[in-house]
């Protein structure tokens, strides 16, 4: 008699311990649309326990939830899959795309910003190789020491405090037709300054580093100094939007795609023309970028109601 009590006192508390589970998962079911981690988040959840029946360990279901969150990161991709949110975000990527190509005078634009940086493509490769070189190939001779403290240190420097008077000038005169193409003049002109070096250079050359490394400055000014109506064409002509920072992050690819041939190029033809003559060629690549410049369709207007060309 006594064995068979306890038996059924036995069976009585698995049962009832086998509701208490199930109450249990209840409860974290109704918390995981609560996000995790955060106090006012637990701070939901208990009040959301408030009221329940049963004898539950609010603090002991708060650490149960963390756990349950934990193990949905791990397999957060299979869930999200069977949610259907794949497709809806590959849904929501091909809708940025076709917004893109709506623009109004997107191919111009997009042209413009490919242009853009024609010549300086040229130049980033071989620009710094040519300061390396030996004079005995028409190269300026300068050690890796000389090299990383115009290029690592003073043009690093310059090129930063150009950055911040591109964009002082720019928020005071606008981007206009004008102005773009003025920055684009800064962007390219400053290139002569590796014509000068190249037909300088040569075996017994005597350029100092001071000569070397303030005609270097200069060309880095340029670039930075122009380089910033690019980037304000982009987010205040292009990117504008639904989207408006995944069709800038087109916009700006788009732009480094310039770089790829440019580069790919640059090499060839510097082995085959020399440096004295290479650096002319860059001055002349340099035209595309200008009459991209003149030429760049300005579809938006400014606050003020008036057409920005």
């Amino acid at each position: 008699m006594i064995a068979q009590e306890a038996g059924d006192e036995g069976r009585g508390g698995q049962l009832r311990h086998g509701h208490r589970e199930a109450d249990v998962r209840r409860l974290l079911e109704r918390g995981r649309h609560i996000r995790i981690g955060q106090p006012q988040d637990d701070a939901l959840f208990r009040r959301q326990l408030a009221g329940q029946q049963g004898d539950f360990d609010v603090d002991q279901l708060v650490l149960g939830r963390h756990h349950q969150g934990a193990g949905r990161g791990r397999l957060g991709l299979v869930q999200d899959l069977a949610d259907g949110r794949v497709a809806d975000i590959a849904r929501t990527f091909w809708d940025t795309i076709v917004d893109f190509f709506k623009k109004d005078s997107i191919w111009g634009m997009l042209l413009f910003v490919f242009l853009y940086r024609s010549s300086e493509g040229l130049l980033l490769i071989e620009g710094p190789l040519f300061l390396q070189a030996s004079p005995d190939v028409g190269g300026i001779g300068l050690s890796l020491k000389e090299k990383g403290i115009i290029d690592g240190t003073v043009s690093t420097v310059v090129s930063l405090g150009a950055g911040l008077l591109g964009g002082a000038f720019m928020a005071k005169f606008g981007l206009k037709r004008n102005t773009l193409f003025f920055m684009a003049l800064c962007l390219n002109l400053p290139h002569i300054t590796f014509v000068i070096l190249s037909q300088l250079a040569g075996p017994g050359h005597g350029l100092s580093l001071w000569t070397v490394g303030t005609l270097v400055t200069i060309e880095k000014f340029g670039y930075s100094f122009g380089f910033v109506a690019n980037m304000l064409y982009m987010m205040q002509q292009i990117s504008p939007g639904k989207y408006h920072m995944t069709h800038y992050a087109f916009a700006n690819s788009l732009m480094n795609l310039m770089l790829v041939p440019t580069q790919m190029i640059s090499g060839p033809l510097a082995d085959h023309f020399g440096y004295k003559t290479y650096f002319i060629v860059v001055m002349f690549a340099a035209i595309p970028s200008l009459l991209g410049s003149w030429f760049a369709p300005f579809p938006r207007k400014p606050d003020n109601g008036h057409p920005t060309g």
